[in-house]
């Protein structure tokens, strides 16, 4: 199994995100540091355009992949930042991909060895961590034209709470998934895809400055 931690070195929520001072660490240190309590430093590779990032995440002695800046964009997909992965270590034959955005500095060890066990242990395509949403997609409405429209069509709106369906977001912490598999339609499989459940705290994805301080809260806590 190989480590992808991604990490451009644009952001409009907040400028050069990975490299913000998170509690006397920048954002990306978080990331690599848990990384490191399971694999090896020559297993975890950071994939940016950004040298400042690249020199910092060699100092903490992972292994660094510059990108180029047409795939460093805000319109910069996962599945292109993965192509480059795969093809700048030549990779052929089946390997299992660990991807990690620095973006969640509350993901811990545990988060990282229980999603591993999950996925060895179940026969699936592939794995992604979620959390329980607080929005139903039962009694959420679509705007048509002036108009609102329950999303799922009149007949299925719900009112009762005992009767909604429980839904879960991907909160982009964990992503564990085959080589082979990806390649066959260019994307992390989306079907047969087991779930790793983490809790809002936990999942917490910065954005904004909103999210950093409340991160920086829980790190202090913790």
């Amino acid at each position: 199994m190989k480590v992808l931690i991604p990490a451009r070195s644009g952001s409009k929520g907040i400028p050069n995100k990975n490299l913000i001072d998170l509690n006397g660490r920048p954002l990306i240190f978080y990331t690599i540091n848990e990384a490191l309590k399971v694999f090896a430093p020559n297993s975890i590779f950071v994939s940016s355009d950004s040298d400042a990032i690249l020199a910092y995440s060699k100092s903490l002695g992972v292994e660094t992949i510059k990108r180029p800046q047409n795939i460093s964009g805000d319109k910069s997909t996962s599945a292109q930042v993965i192509n480059h992965f795969i093809k700048s270590l030549n990779i052929i034959d089946s390997c299992e991909i660990l991807y990690l955005q620095p973006t969640s500095p509350l993901r811990r060890v545990k988060h990282i060895k229980d999603s591993i066990k999950i996925y060895k242990a179940t026969e699936c395509n592939s794995l992604i961590s979620v959390c329980k949403s607080n929005e139903y997609i039962d009694k959420t409405f679509i705007l048509n034209k002036n108009y609102l429209e329950p999303l799922v069509g009149s007949a299925e709106y719900k009112e009762i709470r005992q009767d909604i369906s429980q839904t879960y977001y991907p909160n982009g912490a964990i992503y564990i998934f085959n080589s082979l598999n990806f390649q066959i339609d260019n994307k992390i499989p989306l079907t047969n895809v087991v779930p790793y459940i983490m809790s809002r705290v936990d999942s917490i994805d910065i954005d904004d400055s909103i999210d950093l301080e409340y991160s920086k809260t829980i790190l202090k806590v913790r």
